[in-house]
């Protein structure tokens, strides 16, 4: 007999085993429930699970009343796709099972949100447990790990046993483990570390700590940074003391991830020609009546600090506040210079606004473009102007001859309800304006919401469309909780504030030397329309296994040295960037990365 809705089902652990190997991540999450409802009824398990956009499932399986069930997660191409976990003992298909047990992937637009289901036996008890791999990305110069926890229990009948969520993280990096941080830390006192330890070479850490379960904290951020160099052990040969370019390589498969660091480009340019490019940026900011009270007040905050951020001089700026209507500043007529003045004077203009109704996504969009555009023809004017006037000087040129990253940053809470609501010509009237104007211009949407990680947070915005606004436009579109959205934004703002290399493409050898065999049979993006500070390129793909072992030989460092593969497959590859940098005088540097 089922268990009927009044029914519940104890949660007595909850615990979360991480280990980092080289900026690569192995996430397992245990569960353990107990049914410990009347005889004879038993309990349907249902709960739903965030993970980060770019983790995948690679290991799911469970036991109960001493029965093993193995599961095999399938890659489909639905939404309705879904992994079943199998008997050991007779390999039945469970969902014709009393045991049923499965995880699938419920949301077409939204591939990153899981439901869990399990019919668990009465006065039996069901260990889950989930396993998920995903590579740490370079957020402000430091590598980040966000995980998401089981949380909204009384929501899914269940019942937390147990004090704490349990974690304990391992990280081992040959390019050196520093200054290890819970950021969580930082949002409750909720969080308590209960060891944290560096070993002497700096290259590993353990890192162990508990979530008081009735915290409304569901996401566990790690923090690490690593060394300007690869150490000298048995395994690596250190070619030098400036920071490195690596790649992460199995052998056994062919699968590799190509690390482009940011730091190791910088070091190879000219520290007295280098500098930021200069940025056109055009803030648009939701202030419909939804964005009342916490988010609002977080995301002023987190707009007026990246104002903060502009360059004198050189940056150029505007702010559109958007509601059914647009109040700008300095004014919806044109940009303006970035100025100590220009600055003060926006930041006490946002002090004095407040929320009003409607959302005119459509119109607010079309204006930062057109806002661009006008600035984009000014600067050419004056241009030629110049050259008219000046034609054999030598000095260098202001600043607005140099080459800018346009920029639109855009951050709502809703959907259109004033102006145009149709969301399919909303994104084609952007793409279409994008196409007119005679620059490239980024959008970087945000769309602020719940802070839940089950499948409420999918229906309050339109991430489908605010994803689809920046296809093609070189930005990115980001989830933003509303509870950590004003360190969130801030993250991402300040990452996006400094561009140094522009039109990046990475060259590599796809023929192998003396059998001109294929060696890249696969991989991502290899250009990159701006390499900013604080993050790093990532590349993955997919080597010949026969030539690999043989690429990794003919591979030398730069001084000639063999390279050597670490006990993770750490090695070099013959591997070219290709990077044009805005200089002060407005010239472009290439520069070769091995």
């Amino acid at each position: 007999m089922l268990a009927t809705q009044s029914s519940t089902i104890h949660l007595t652990r909850h615990d979360l085993s991480i280990k980092v190997k080289d900026r690569y991540a192995n996430i397992e999450y245990a569960w353990t429930f107990q049914n410990n409802n009347v005889p004879n009824t038993s309990h349907a398990l249902k709960f739903d699970l965030t993970l980060d956009p770019n983790a995948f499932i690679s290991s799911f399986y469970a036991t109960m009343d001493g029965r093993h069930f193995n599961g095999k997660v399938k890659e489909k191409p639905s939404a309705s796709q879904e992994s079943k976990v199998n008997d050991d003992n007779d390999n039945s298909d469970l969902l014709a099972s009393p045991h049923n047990i499965s995880i699938a992937q419920t949301h077409s637009d939204v591939p990153n949100v899981y439901t869990i289901s399990a019919v668990v036996a009465a006065q039996s008890e069901l260990n889950v447990t989930l396993g998920v791999e995903q590579c740490l990305l370079k957020q402000l110069d430091c590598n980040r790990l966000d995980i998401e926890i089981l949380k909204n229990y009384a929501k899914y009948a269940i019942v937390p046993a147990m004090q704490y969520v349990s974690f304990e993280a391992h990280i081992d990096d040959q390019l050196g483990v520093n200054e290890v941080q819970v950021p969580s830390t930082q949002l409750t006192s909720n969080i308590f570390i209960d060891s944290s330890q560096v070993a002497p070479s700096s290259l590993s850490a353990v890192l162990k700590g508990r979530i008081l379960t009735q915290s409304s904290l569901n996401e566990l951020s790690i923090t690490y940074k690593s060394h300007n160099n690869v150490p000298t052990t048995d395994d690596v040969a250190s070619s030098s003391s400036s920071p490195q370019n690596v790649v992460l390589l199995d052998e056994e498969h062919g699968y590799f991830c190509h690390v482009v660091c940011d730091t190791a480009i910088q070091a190879q340019l000219e520290a007295d020609t280098w500098q930021y490019i200069p940025r056109r940026v055009v803030y648009m900011l939701d202030r419909s009546g939804s964005m009342l009270h916490v988010r609002w007040q977080k995301c002023l905050h987190a707009l007026m600090g990246s104002l903060q951020q502009l360059r004198g001089g050189v940056d150029k700026f505007c702010i559109l506040l958007f509601d059914a209507n647009i109040e700008a500043y300095p004014n919806n007529e044109q940009m303006c210079v970035c100025s100590a003045e220009s600055v003060q004077h926006a930041l006490q203009w946002l002090q004095t606004k407040q929320v009003g109704n409607g959302t005119n996504i459509n119109h607010v969009l079309l204006s930062g473009i057109q806002l661009i555009d006008k600035d984009v023809m000014l600067t050419q004017q004056q241009q030629q102007q110049a050259a008219a006037a000046d034609a054999s000087s030598s000095q260098a040129p202001p600043p607005s001859a140099r080459r800018f990253m346009n920029q639109l940053v855009f951050i709502t809470d809703g959907a259109p309800t004033a102006g145009e609501y149709d969301t399919n010509k909303i994104v084609s009237n952007v793409k279409h304006a994008m196409q007119s104007v005679s620059a490239d211009i980024q959008l970087f949407c945000f769309g602020v919401g719940i802070n839940s990680n089950d499948t409420s947070w999918t229906k309050e915005l339109n991430h489908a469309f605010l994803r689809a606004l920046c296809a093609n436009t070189h930005g990115f579109y980001k989830r933003i909780k509303q509870q950590y959205a004003d360190k969130q934004l801030k993250r991402y703002l300040k990452c996006i504030a400094r561009p140094f290399l522009y039109d990046v493409h990475v060259k590599y050898n796809k023929h192998h030397s003396s059998a001109n065999a294929p060696v890249l049979r696969a991989f991502t993006k290899t250009k990159f329309h701006a390499f900013h500070l604080g993050e790093d390129l990532v590349i993955c793909g997919k080597l010949n296994v026969a030539a690999a072992a043989t690429v990794a030989s003919e591979s030398p460092n730069d001084d000639g040295a063999e390279a050597k593969t670490t006990s993770h497959h750490l090695q070099n590859v013959d591997a070219e960037l290709v990077a044009k940098c805005v200089s002060r005088h407005g010239g472009h540097t290439t520069s070769p990365v091995h």
